[in-house]
């Protein structure tokens, strides 16, 4: 039996999908926090910036650093390039609180589509 990839599910959370290769590689490496920061991306959806990841794991900016590093080592993060780049949000846009609604609605526009994408996300992720 070949396995294409693994399901990390807990019940009162979503699932977070990892594929076999990546999975490999992360066991591969041996390196904890690479295989932290990468669970901690895919439970986002890809959608987070460096200081919520910061924030979320509780970590030192040298230590997030060296995660990246060692993503980026694996073949897993864009390049060592963007390690380097990679640095805290020099602007922050907050929500307008008169739109809220707009928001909502859009969110749930936003998460439909994920939801039917989501299969097409797990085939390019292999």
């Amino acid at each position: 039996m070949v396995i294409s990839g693994y399901v990390l599910h807990l019940p009162e959370e979503e699932s977070v999908v990892l594929s076999g290769p990546a999975a490999r590689r992360l066991i591969d490496g041996g390196n904890g926090d690479a295989a932290l920061l990468y669970i901690a991306v895919l439970r986002s959806r890809g959608c987070i910036d460096n200081e919520q990841l910061l924030r979320q794991l509780g970590w030192p900016e040298d230590r997030f650093r060296r995660g990246l590093a060692a993503l980026a080592g694996l073949g897993l993060w864009r390049d060592a390039g963007a390690v380097r780049r990679s640095r805290r949000a020099e602007r922050r846009f907050l929500p307008r609180e008169e739109r809220r609604e707009e928001y909502e609605k859009m969110y749930g526009v936003y998460t439909g589509l994920y939801q039917r994408l989501e299969p097409i996300f797990t085939q390019l992720q292999t």
